[in-house]
């Protein structure tokens, strides 16, 4: 079978993501597309001022108030805003997808996360939380700068062709994070810090071990995360993640086209 060319990313590119089982480009995101969807996040955010508790789909900061509004995550805002589906769905990003994936992707879900200085997401796969039988990749979206004293993601490089960890307690009762066990297994201090300035796009393999770290000095502004699947990936059981789910979830996509 003839091995298609890249679209969007270059040969060398995929071979790191392959082996290094994420990749980093930076300034991907035009900035028409930046400022569109950083238009399409602050109307979320805006949205949020009559909130005074989190939603299944809204989860506010611990400092969130009317007068100043504060979010932490946002499940789906693909629902919630068409220019983050269209961009989700048509952009150059599905393109990178594909690139990493093959001709045909399908789209598994859309999140917002706002980089917030506090406690750090312990290291954790994406496999378990949305389990298929197939290739899948995380794409972040950097809507701000991302520096070396703003909160950013971890990853550990090859981790992808290891162990695919259980995230359970001793109790059999999913945690969300590997266990004290699974993290004896693990070499941590191999970890890589992404930073990258706005439009910059991070992919991670769904296997790859990542922490949200969020240490810092000041806020790191937010991250617009699409995750796709290889078109034959088949879903294994009932996906954990997210708790409100994207109407688009299993949208079969193709490379420059858009939705099919």
């Amino acid at each position: 079978m003839t091995e298609v060319p890249p679209r969007i990313l270059t040969g060398e590119q995929c071979s790191f993501y392959r082996e290094h089982g994420w990749l980093l480009v930076e300034r991907l995101i035009p900035d028409a597309w930046l400022e569109r969807l950083r238009d399409a996040v602050d109307s979320i955010v805006e949205d949020s001022r009559s909130m005074s508790e989190s939603s299944p789909a809204v989860e506010l900061w611990r400092d969130h108030s009317r007068q100043r509004p504060s979010l932490y995550h946002v499940d789906s805002p693909d629902d919630m805003q068409p220019a983050i589906w269209e961009f989700a769905s048509t952009s150059s990003l599905v393109d990178a997808a594909c690139d990493l994936l093959g001709s045909r992707v399908r789209y598994r879900y859309g999140a917002l996360r706002f980089r917030k200085l506090g406690p750090t997401d312990l290291w954790h796969q994406d496999m378990p939380f949305d389990a298929l039988e197939g290739r899948a990749v995380l794409a972040g979206v950097h809507l701000h700068d991302t520096g070396p004293r703003h909160p950013r993601l971890q990853v550990i490089s090859g981790s992808h062709r290891g162990e695919t960890f259980s995230h359970l307690d001793p109790a059999g009762s999913f945690i969300g994070e590997l266990n004290a066990d699974e993290m004896r297994r693990v070499d941590a201090g191999r970890a890589v810090d992404l930073t990258a300035p706005a439009g910059s796009v991070e992919f991670l393999d769904y296997r790859t071990l990542h922490q949200d770290m969020y240490g810092g000095e000041s806020e790191g502004g937010a991250l617009l995360y699409a995750a796709y699947a290889a078109a034959d990936a088949v879903p294994i059981g009932e996906a954990r993640y997210p708790a409100v789910p994207s109407s688009g979830k299993g949208r079969l996509l193709g490379a420059q086209v858009g939705p099919l």
